[in-house]
């Protein structure tokens, strides 16, 4: 009480903003061989495609690497950039998947040959520049942006990542000591996820539908450890970076088609084919062949949450994809009528679609829902009458339009003139899933040419109720 009464008495002088001094910014010297110019040689273009509806270019070098390029009116003014060839961590040697499977994580320890890490990434920083190398289980990737006034710095930092990342014997040193002081010890963090019932069904979903890396050792005695070597690492991380046979790199963003091949194509033409093409190794994965039912417990005694699986095999190309979202959007809006809007026996029903033509050409359907526990069976006999109902009759020639409608809207604004961003990734995402260009650049014509009873025949193709899943998060 005598402090605020002092408070109170006390007069206050008016404030007065200083602009303190800022330090300096050190201006890094960007080395010759990150601003050489090269030289541009046509020839090495084996072959250009230009898709018109999605204004969009394919061009192809002799040596196996091919570019995507789509400019964009960036209002940043920036050019992104994604490098994906086929392999990732399947490429590794089963044998050797536990000590390679980092070896990104390894050469993001330090920064790129001929450079300090330091004025590596004060150069990033300063410039506005990202790279990152990394790798999916069957893709190895460098994700990569820039200012459209750094291009050149851009890609020539991106291609010495790739050939020749500076290796930090340091901190892997210190990294490796401390993994054999902590071996065997589980995290508390580890403990507490592997105790969580939800992770635990998403763990169990992602075992059954291949969303894992299979047939593959994952954890490595404490003599591997040991004997872990940096060179040995990063001679495998080159053996994939380097070649590029297979190579795709997708380009949006502000940029001009020919003066952005003039400088791309010596960068990355300059790469040497060895071996053979980039290409994905064993998947060790197989689908269930039967249903089956899996119950965890749920904290919550009176509810229960439902994941019923389907899932089965496909031949990518754009109209499967389209058939199977179809297909999930049919069921979804039966879902909403019947289990939440009629019945009112589901808080929030979902269903989620997840297909990947690499490498076994899965689909699956995740369909969610939250019930009362006493109401769990019912539910699940909803579920699958619907099902049965679409694999008998056809849906009507008005909601299957009004559905091919909805498509093309959410295209068009998703695939605006702007959206650099998510014009890279549906890039990026046609190529992972065998999409064909040709086919997306007819988009339209290929959705409309899905009948009613196309429809009906891919539920009855795609689906079988005898191999339904049922993962429940309390009891059923």
């Amino acid at each position: 009480h005598k402090l605020w009464m002092d408070s109170l008495q006390s007069e206050a002088s008016g404030y007065v903003y200083e602009n303190s001094p800022k330090d300096e910014a050190v201006a890094v010297e960007v080395p010759d061989f990150l601003i050489q110019e090269r030289a541009f040689d046509p020839s090495v273009i084996v072959s250009r495609r230009y898709y018109p509806n999605m204004g969009m270019e394919e061009v192809c070098l002799s040596n196996g690497f091919r570019f995507l390029l789509r400019p964009t009116s960036d209002e940043e003014k920036k050019i992104q950039m994604h490098i994906l060839a086929p392999g990732g961590l399947s490429a590794i040697p089963p044998e050797k998947f536990p000590l390679l499977e980092g070896m990104n994580g390894y050469m993001d320890m330090g920064g790129i040959e001929g450079m300090s890490d330091d004025d590596y990434f004060s150069l990033l920083g300063s410039r506005g520049i990202g790279v990152l190398a990394a790798s999916q289980w069957y893709w190895h990737d460098v994700i990569a942006s820039a200012p459209a006034s750094q291009l050149r710095l851009l890609l020539n930092l991106v291609h010495r990542k790739m050939t020749a990342p500076r290796l930090n014997y340091e901190d892997f040193e210190e990294l490796r000591s401390e993994t054999l002081e902590h071996y065997g010890e589980s995290s508390y963090l580890t403990k507490v996820m592997e105790s969580d019932p939800a992770r635990q069904v998403a763990a169990k979903i992602d075992s059954l539908m291949g969303n894992v890396m299979c047939g593959r050792r994952m954890t490595t005695s404490k003599e591997e450890i040991a004997a872990l070597n940096l060179d040995d690492i990063a001679a495998f991380y080159r053996s994939l970076y380097t070649n590029p046979d297979g190579m795709t790199c997708v380009v949006c963003g502000d940029f001009e088609t020919e003066s952005f091949l003039k400088e791309a194509v010596p960068v990355f033409a300059s790469l040497e084919k060895h071996g053979a093409a980039n290409a994905y190794g064993p998947s060790l994965f197989e689908l269930p062949e039967e249903g089956g039912l899996y119950i965890f417990p749920n904290p919550n005694p009176t509810q229960s949450v439902l994941d019923c699986l389907l899932s089965g095999y496909y031949e990518p190309d754009l109209k499967s994809g389209l058939l199977l979202k179809l297909m999930r959007d049919t069921i979804r809006n039966r879902l909403i009528s019947v289990l939440r809007q009629e019945e009112s026996l589901v808080y929030s029903p979902f269903i989620f679609l997840f297909y990947t033509a690499v490498p076994d050409k899965i689909w699956y359907y995740d369909i969610n829902a939250s019930v009362d526990r006493k109401n769990t069976t019912r539910a699940y006999g909803i579920i699958t009458d619907i099902i049965r109902d679409l694999q008998q009759n056809k849906i009507t020639k008005r909601e299957l339009q009004t559905l091919q409608n909805i498509f093309i809207v959410n295209k068009r604004k998703h695939l605006e003139e702007n959206a650099t961003a998510n014009w890279k990734n549906q890039l990026v995402y046609m190529v992972m899933n065998a999409e064909g260009f040709e086919d997306f650049d007819n988009y339209e014509k290929v959705l409309r040419s899905i009948t009613t009873e196309d429809l009906r025949n891919a539920f009855r193709q795609y689906i079988d109720l005898d191999k339904l899943i049922l993962v429940s998060m309390g009891q059923f």
